[in-house]
């Protein structure tokens, strides 16, 4: 993604007996790079924040969202 270009997630389906929140996260990191790692990445999210990439997360982005909805997220100048 490039600085402030759109990426649009648009929900398709919604299983409401999934007891957990859905995260949204970003990267600079090449997805290539983690090809062996992959395997020994954490389940936590949050243990991502460690490496030395940069790593954006987004949690609980489906709270109160519904099918046909669009989720919109946006880089701006400055990281946020």
């Amino acid at each position: 993604m490039s600085i402030n270009e759109k990426l649009m997630v648009r929900v398709t389906g919604v299983d409401r007996t999934f007891a957990r929140s859905f995260t949204f996260g970003l990267t600079t990191c090449d997805p290539s790079a983690l090809e062996d790692e992959a395997p020994r990445l954490p389940n936590d999210h949050r243990a991502l924040l460690n490496r030395p990439e940069v790593w954006v997360f987004k949690e609980d982005v489906d709270k109160d969202c519904g099918v046909d909805d669009e989720l919109v997220f946006v880089i701006r100048e400055g990281g946020k």
